[in-house]
């Protein structure tokens, strides 16, 4: 797990590959994974006043899983020709 001190250089960057926990084996949608990441960074601002509060976080995070979940629906739907 990374520290506060490792990760924000890495989120600033947008290391992705270096962030993701390598047991995820590439197996994450890579818009999602940046939208956790820019929320990652927003969380670890140096200014405590620049932080979102958890409530904002945990509705980006629900935002989030249902907007995968619709996206996974929809893949599912037989395509017309």
């Amino acid at each position: 797990m990374l520290c506060f001190g490792k990760a924000k250089p890495l989120l600033d960057a947008k290391l992705i590959e270096e962030i993701v926990d390598p047991r995820l084996e590439d197996k994450y949608d890579l818009a999602e994974m940046k939208c956790v990441m820019a929320t990652a960074s927003l969380c670890i601002h140096h200014m405590s006043s620049k932080r979102p509060y958890m409530n904002q976080v945990n509705k980006w995070a629900s935002f989030l899983i249902q907007l995968s979940l619709c996206c996974h629906i929809v893949s599912l739907l037989p395509v017309r020709k």
